[in-house]
């Protein structure tokens, strides 16, 4: 499964929002979709009237493209399954301007649903430059850690012993704290 993020500026309403998003973010993206493995876009988009699968042709000059290979794509096409049809949360969108007001808490935004798929909690806090923000840490973070499990060479053993550094965890056994006097 991978993720887009939009970068690239539509003609007429669609870009002055393009361009209000990046502006308001401080950031490059405007709009997000996740990418099933087979070939499937899902997201909400208000000009598709809410959450839906489509197919689309990503061109690189227009979309980021990431991999997100520790995302669990059968929990993805499940979430979107059950959420197909349910309106754009306009409200909610607008709640990254004005704070004070609260989203739709049966629609959802693009992001909104993205990071939901993706099972991270409170989805409608995560905007486009954020959800993309949140998905580079988490690749860097699974790079790291499959690079240590690969330095491993014993991963039935508690110990590291791998080369570099241990990672930052307690120590197997505790000390262990005399008693008495």
């Amino acid at each position: 499964m991978k993720i887009a993020f939009y970068k690239a500026t539509k003609k007429g309403i669609d870009g002055v929002y393009n361009r209000g998003v990046r502006w308001i973010e401080d950031g490059k993206y405007s709009h997000c979709e996740l990418i099933m493995s087979n070939g499937l876009s899902a997201s909400s988009s208000f000009m598709d009237g809410g959450v839906r699968f489509k197919h689309i042709e990503y061109d690189l000059d227009k979309w980021d493209i990431f991999d997100i290979p520790w995302a669990d794509e059968r929990r993805a096409l499940a979430y979107f399954t059950q959420r197909i049809g349910r309106p754009y949360n306009l409200r909610g969108n607008i709640h990254f301007v004005f704070g004070f007001i609260r989203g739709d808490s049966f629609g959802e935004f693009c992001s909104e649903a993205c990071a939901g798929a993706l099972g991270l909690h409170n989805p409608w806090q995560v905007a486009p430059n954020a959800l993309a923000n949140i998905v580079i840490l988490i690749n860097e973070r699974f790079e790291m850690n499959k690079n240590l499990m690969a330095a491993d060479t014993d991963p039935d053993d508690d110990e590291f012993t791998g080369n570099g550094s241990p990672p930052d965890r307690p120590p197997v056994k505790p000390p262990v704290t005399p008693t008495g006097g």
